[in-house]
């Protein structure tokens, strides 16, 4: 039998047989209804002592079906055509709704209702999470031999994220045999990310690109956190009392870096060369992430809380 709301004149019922102190199973047979409809028509209707009262309850399920009319799929075409350009970007369902709420628009659109219309439209292509090819990440088979100092020897306050400037790397490999690797630079505060083309994993080259990143990103530069990896061998010199190592397979000690390039991952899968990846197309993967809201910024974008910058109120097409 098809489900259906209960009118007034079924609560008045339900308030006559609650006056006459009757059972809830007693209840449920006099209106002929379910007793769980019984019972989840007592938690709308009743006050804070108990007392069930119709009106209230009529009042409480029409506002409830108000707030599912608006997430119905009564919005503007136009608003559901900004959604399907916003998750091609590669926003999530929850950034588009907490971005909007932050600029004040005037038509809100809840997260269930853009994963609703999602389903509705066959959108599930553009979800972030269906672009990411998860893999298990393989431990280093030899040991590392470089000079930075130990991540149990930064600064405690490093770990709290008050102060910016505090940065950690890592890179992310296409194919095992590529010699072009992508150098991923977050950092901890603001979550601003700089992505350098590296033409081998050699330490010097390493080095050498990741200070010149490092230095010309616009932010200060206290520290930088990097794996055991080889191409970091030769940071303790380039960057003397500022660089530190993480413990051998613990990736969690940069949490911050493996988000980010797990969040890469949809735009650079593993397993794909990276043999015609050029520098120009990683800026502009670059450019979008630091301009995707965060719900851990309070959906802000890096961007706007590395330079303090004003929100963006549109997007390219």
């Amino acid at each position: 039998m098809k489900r259906t709301h209960l009118s007034l004149n079924e609560r008045y019922l339900i308030h006559a047989c609650w006056v006459a102190k009757l059972s809830m199973n007693d209840i449920a047979a006099e209106a002929s209804r379910h007793r769980s409809t019984i019972h989840a028509e007592f938690r709308l209707g009743s006050n804070r002592v108990g007392q069930y009262c119709p009106h209230r309850a009529q009042q409480r399920a029409d506002l409830a079906r108000t707030r599912s009319i608006a997430n119905a799929p009564r919005k503007p075409p136009a608003e559901w055509s900004k959604v399907k350009h916003q998750l091609k970007a590669g926003y999530s369902p929850e950034q588009i709704s907490g971005r909007r709420q932050l600029l004040g628009d005037l038509c809100p659109i809840s997260t269930q209702a853009i994963y609703n219309a999602v389903l509705r439209n066959d959108w599930t292509a553009y979800l972030y999470r269906s672009r990411i090819r998860r893999l298990l990440k393989r431990p280093a088979s030899r040991p590392w031999q470089g000079k930075s100092t130990s991540i149990h020897q930064r600064d405690p306050e490093v770990y709290l994220r008050i102060e910016m400037g505090d940065w950690e790397a890592d890179c992310a490999l296409g194919k095992k045999r590529d010699k072009k690797r992508t150098l991923v630079l977050v950092e901890r505060q603001s979550l601003y990310e700089r992505l350098v083309l590296l033409p081998n994993g050699t330490a010097a080259v390493t080095a050498k690109l990741m200070k010149k990143a490092l230095l010309g990103s616009g932010l200060s530069f206290n520290s930088v956190t990097t794996d055991r990896g080889s191409e970091f061998s030769t940071l303790g010199e380039t960057f003397p009392n500022k660089a530190y190592v993480c413990d051998a397979y613990r990736p969690n000690q940069r949490g911050t870096n493996e988000n980010q390039i797990g969040r890469l991952r949809a735009d650079l899968p593993k397993g794909q060369s990276m043999g015609k990846l050029t520098q120009a197309q990683l800026t502009r993967i670059q450019d979008r992430h630091n301009h995707t809201p965060r719900k851990c910024l309070g959906f802000r974008t890096p961007h706007e809380v590395a330079f303090n910058g004003p929100p963006r109120v549109a997007f390219r097409t």
